[in-house]
C-alpha cells in the first residue's frame, strides 16, 4: 500500500470513530455498501476525491479528507508512470488492433472517469440506491447487450443526482471507468444532443482521435460498439428525451451498464430496469433542509411545515434551504408562514440560479397542443386523484381521448400513478398548471369547464347512491348531463361502492371547488348526495368538512331548505361522535327552517335525529315520544323505507326501558321490511340490533346467530362498522356464555376496527368489556352503536 493511500485511510478511520459511527452506519450516512468504506479503511481501495469529499462532509473533514485523495491519486499515477517506462524498455509495444489504431498520445485501456461531482445531502433515496446497487452488480450480468436502467420521474426530482451517485459509489465495479453525457433532452438551450454529436463526445471520451471518427451516424454507431466490445464500461445518459437518443448509445457489451435519466419513461425501451422517483417523505424531506440549510435544527416544525408545502419536492426544498442559509433574516418559521399562501407559492421557490417554474416551464412548453390544453385544465382540479371520465368533462371530450392524453402526460412525467385507472399530479405542478391556465385560457372557459367537472361529479355522486341507498328521500338536481363525454353508470352495489370509496378524497374535493368558483348548489348538493357514503362507511372528517362548505354555500344562497337539510346531516354527525351540545344546536336550527319551509318530512327526519341524541344522552321516554311522533307521520305519509328505519330505532329505546318484546317485534318488522326493499346496510344494522335484544332477553344462543349472520352482511354491504358492532356483540356473547378465549378474541377485534374508524367511545365501551372477559362472567348492559339512518338527509 502506498503511503499516501494509508494516509487517507488512517485519518478516515479516526474521524469516523470520533463520530461515533460504525462502518456500517456510516456506509448508510453515504449511501454506499458498507464493504466500501472497509476497504477505503484497510488501504485496500483508493477513494476518488468526490467519494471523500461525500464522506467527509459526513465527518466533519470534507476538504481535508478529500486533499488527501487528491495527493493519493498524484502519488498513484507518478507510480504508474515510472512502470509504463520500465515496461515499454522492456518489451517491444504489442500489435494494435484497427479498433485502437489512433496516434500515439491515446490513452492506455482504462477509460478515465468524466462524471460530475456527486451532490451533496442526497437523502431519501435508500430504496432506489440499494435497486441501483443490484444492478450495477458484477453478478447481474446477462448474455447480450449493455443492460439499461431508466430513472424517471417529474423535472426536479433527484434523477441526475441519483444516477451520478450511485455512479461515484460503485463505478469501481468498472474497469473500463464510467462516461457521462448529458443530452439536454429538456433544456431550453440549445437544442438537445443528436445521436451522431453524442457518439462524437463519447468516442473522443474513449480515446478515439477525432480525425478517425466517422461523418455519419451508422459509421459512428459501428465504430462505438467496436470500442466497447471488450469493456466493462458504465455509461450514464442525462436528460434524454427519447428513446431514438439512446439506442444509437448503447455498448455493445454484456458487461457494461447504462443508467438514464429522464422526464418521459421511455416504455418502448423494452428490456430496461425503471425506478421512477416520488418525492421525499416528510422526514426525508426535512433532513434534506437541515443539511443544505445547517441552521434550521431550531425551527422542525417549520421546517417540516415547508417540506409540506413543497410536497416533498427536492429541488425546491435545496433553494428554499439555500435561500435560508444565504440570507440570516429569512428564517424557517418566517419562510413557511409565506410559504402557506399556495397562490404565491410558486413565485418564492426560486433563487438567482434556479427556479420550479422554469423547470416545469420547459415540460410544458415541449407538449403538443391538445396535452397542453388538458394540462392547464387539470389546474382546475384539486390536488387530487383523477380518472379520465373525469378529465373527459373538464375539457369536454370524449373519454377515449382523454384517456390516451393522460397516457402522454403520464409518459412525460408530468402525470404519478394514482389508485387502478386513476393519475395524480404533484403539488407543485397543480399550482403550476392553475397558473397557465389563468394565463392562457379565458375565464368564461374555466368556469365552464369547472361547470362541466361538477355537473358530471353530481350527476355520477346520485348514481351510485341511488344503487347504494336506493328509497331514499331526494331533491332536485342542479347538474345537467352534457357534452361528448357521456355520464357513469353503476349495475351492481359493488361497483357503485367502490367507486364511491375509491373516489371519496376527489368528491369531497368537489365541494371545496364548487364553493371556491361560486357554484353554491353544487356544493350543498354534493355533500347532501355523499351523505350515504359517509354513514355507511363512518368517514367523520370528509363528511364534517362537506357539510361545513354545504352550510355556507347554502347560507350565501338564502335557500333555508338547503341550510334544514345540511344541519341535519351536522347534527346527525355530531350526534353519532357524541357531540350533543353542537347536535342539540344543529338540530334545533334544521327543524325551525323545515317548519318556517312547511316541510314535514324534512321535520320529521331531523326529530328522529333528535329523538336518537335524547337516546344517547338516557332521556328514553323523551326519545320514545319523538320517536312515535315520527312513525305516525312516516305511516300516513306511505315511507315502507322511513317506517321501518323508525321502528329499528324505537326498538332500541325499548330495549333501554326494559320492553324487549316489543323492541324485537319492531326489529323483526323492520327486517321484513329492509328484506323486501333490498336495502342491504339497513338490514345489517337490524341484525345487529336484533341482537343485542335478544342478549338482553338472556336468549343466549339467538343473539349468537343474530351477530353471525350480521357480521356476513357488514361484509356484503361494506359496512366497517357494522362489522365491528357485531365482532363486538358476539364478544359479549361469547364472555357470557363462559367461554373467554373467544370472547377476548371478538372484542379486541372489534376494539381495533371501532379505533380504525376514529370511533373512540365505541372501543372504550369495548376496552372494558375486555377488562372484564375473566373476573366478572355477568351480563352487563350492551353497549349499543347503532344509530339512525336519515330519510332527509
Amino acid at each position: 500500500m502506498d503511503e499516501g493511500r494509508a494516509a487517507f485511510a488512517r485519518r478516515m478511520a479516526r474521524l469516523r470513530e470520533d463520530a461515533g459511527l460504525s462502518q456500517r452506519a456510516l456506509a448508510r450516512e453515504v449511501y454506499v455498501d458498507h464493504s466500501l468504506i472497509t476497504r477505503l479503511e484497510s488501504g485496500q481501495r483508493s477513494a476518488d476525491p468526490q467519494l471523500a469529499s461525500r464522506i467527509g462532509e459526513r465527518l466533519g473533514a470534507a476538504e481535508e479528507l478529500r486533499a488527501l485523495a487528491e495527493a493519493a491519486r498524484r502519488t498513484r499515477r507518478s507510480a504508474a508512470k515510472v512502470r509504463d517506462a520500465q515496461a515499454d524498455a522492456e518489451a517491444d509495444p504489442a500489435p494494435r488492433s484497427p479498433a485502437s489504431a489512433r496516434d500515439a498520445t491515446a490513452p492506455a485501456a482504462r477509460v478515465a472517469s468524466v462524471l460530475p461531482p456527486a451532490a451533496s445531502a442526497l437523502v431519501g433515496r435508500e430504496p432506489e440506491y440499494a435497486r441501483l446497487e443490484a444492478f450495477l452488480s458484477p453478478d447481474a450480468d446477462v448474455p447480450g447487450a449493455a443492460r439499461v436502467c431508466v430513472v424517471t420521474g417529474m423535472p426536479g426530482i433527484g434523477k441526475t443526482a441519483l444516477a451520478v451517485g450511485a455512479a461515484h459509489s460503485f463505478g469501481d465495479r468498472f474497469a473500463d471507468g464510467c462516461l457521462f453525457i448529458d443530452l439536454r433532452g429538456f433544456a431550453p438551450r440549445p437544442d438537445p444532443v443528436s445521436p451522431a454529436d453524442a457518439l462524437a463526445l463519447l468516442l473522443a471520451d474513449l480515446g478515439v482521435a477525432e480525425q478517425t471518427i466517422p461523418a455519419t451516424l451508422p459509421g459512428r454507431i459501428g465504430l462505438f460498439r467496436n470500442e466497447t466490445a471488450h469493456k466493462r464500461l458504465l455509461l450514464i445518459l442525462d436528460n434524454a428525451d427519447s428513446v431514438e437518443q439512446v439506442n444509437s448509445l448503447l455498448p455493445a457489451a454484456a458487461g457494461c451498464r447504462v443508467l438514464v435519466t429522464s422526464r418521459r419513461r421511455l416504455p418502448a425501451l423494452d428490456d430496461a430496469d425503471v425506478i421512477a422517483l416520488d418525492p421525499l417523505s416528510r422526514d426525508a424531506g426535512a433532513t434534506l433542509f437541515r443539511r443544505v440549510c445547517v441552521r434550521a435544527d431550531a425551527w422542525d416544525g417549520a421546517v417540516r411545515r415547508i417540506v409540506g408545502a413543497c410536497g416533498g419536492h427536492p429541488l425546491a426544498i435545496r433553494i428554499l434551504a439555500a435561500r435560508c442559509r444565504a440570507d440570516a433574516s429569512l428564517t424557517p418559521h418566517l419562510l413557511a408562514g409565506k410559504l402557506a399562501d399556495a397562490r404565491g407559492r410558486m413565485q418564492r421557490i426560486e433563487d438567482d440560479e434556479r427556479s420550479i417554474a422554469d423547470a416545469f416551464d420547459i415540460s410544458f412548453a415541449l407538449l403538443p397542443a391538445g396535452q397542453q390544453r388538458i394540462f392547464a385544465l387539470l389546474g382546475l382540479h384539486p390536488p387530487v386523484e383523477f380518472d379520465a371520465c373525469t378529465v373527459a368533462a373538464l375539457a369536454d371530450r370524449t373519454v377515449p381521448a382523454t384517456e390516451r392524453l393522460l397516457e402522454q402526460l403520464f409518459l412525460a412525467g408530468l402525470l404519478e400513478p394514482g389508485g387502478p385507472g386513476r393519475y395524480r399530479m404533484h403539488d407543485l405542478l397543480v399550482h403550476y398548471a392553475g397558473q397557465v391556465a389563468e394565463r392562457a385560457l379565458p375565464k368564461s372557459e374555466i368556469h365552464a369547464a369547472v361547470r362541466r367537472l361538477l355537473d358530471a361529479a353530481l350527476l355520477a355522486c346520485h348514481e351510485a347512491d341511488q344503487v347504494i341507498t336506493p328509497h331514499r328521500y331526494r331533491v332536485p338536481l342542479v347538474a345537467t348531463p352534457s357534452g361528448p363525454a357521456g355520464h357513469r353508470t353503476f349495475t351492481s352495489y359493488a361497483a357503485a361502492h367502490s367507486w364511491l370509496t375509491g373516489s371519496l378524497d376527489t368528491l369531497s374535493a368537489f365541494c371545496e371547488t364548487a364553493r371556491e368558483y361560486g357554484y353554491d348548489e353544487h356544493c350543498w348538493q354534493l355533500a347532501y348526495t355523499l351523505r350515504g357514503i359517509f354513514f355507511l362507511g363512518k368517514h367523520w372528517a370528509a363528511w364534517e368538512r362537506t357539510h361545513d362548505a354545504a352550510l355556507a354555500a347554502a347560507r350565501r344562497l338564502g335557500d333555508r331548505r338547503a341550510q334544514g337539510v345540511t344541519l341535519n346531516n351536522l347534527g346527525l354527525l355530531y350526534c353519532l361522535q357524541g357531540r350533543y351540545d353542537k347536535a342539540h344546536v344543529a338540530l334545533s336550527e334544521a327543524i325551525g327552517l323545515f317548519q318556517a319551509t312547511k316541510d314535514p318530512h324534512g321535520e320529521f327526519t331531523a326529530r328522529s335525529h333528535r329523538a336518537w341524541m335524547l337516546h344517547c344522552l338516557g332521556r328514553y321516554g323523551e326519545a320514545l315520544a319523538e320517536q312515535s311522533a315520527a312513525l305516525a307521520f312516516h305511516q300516513q305519509a306511505g315511507s315502507a323505507r322511513n317506517i321501518a328505519i323508525t321502528k329499528r330505532d324505537m326498538a332500541s329505546t325499548e330495549v333501554e326501558l326494559c320492553r324487549i318484546d316489543d323492541a324485537i317485534k319492531h326489529l323483526r318488522d323492520a327486517a321484513d321490511a329492509f328484506g323486501a326493499l333490498g336495502l342491504p346496510l339497513d338490514m345489517t344494522m337490524t341484525l345487529n340490533a336484533l341482537g343485542e335484544a335478544t342478549l338482553r332477553s338472556g336468549d343466549y344462543k339467538t343473539a349468537e346467530r343474530h351477530h353471525e349472520a350480521a357480521l356476513e352482511a357488514a361484509v356484503r354491504s361494506g359496512s366497517p362498522y357494522e362489522k365491528a358492532r357485531a365482532h363486538a356483540g358476539l364478544g359479549r356473547q361469547a364472555r357470557l356464555t363462559g367461554r373467554p378465549a373467544r370472547a377476548r378474541h371478538q372484542l379486541t377485534r372489534a376494539a381495533r376496527l371501532y379505533r380504525e374508524l376514529g370511533a373512540a367511545r365505541e372501543a372504550a365501551e369495548v376496552d372494558v368489556w375486555i377488562s372484564t372477559v375473566i373476573d366478572k362472567p355477568r351480563a352487563r348492559r350492551p353497549a349499543h352503536a347503532s344509530g339512525p339512518d336519515s330519510a332527509a338527509a
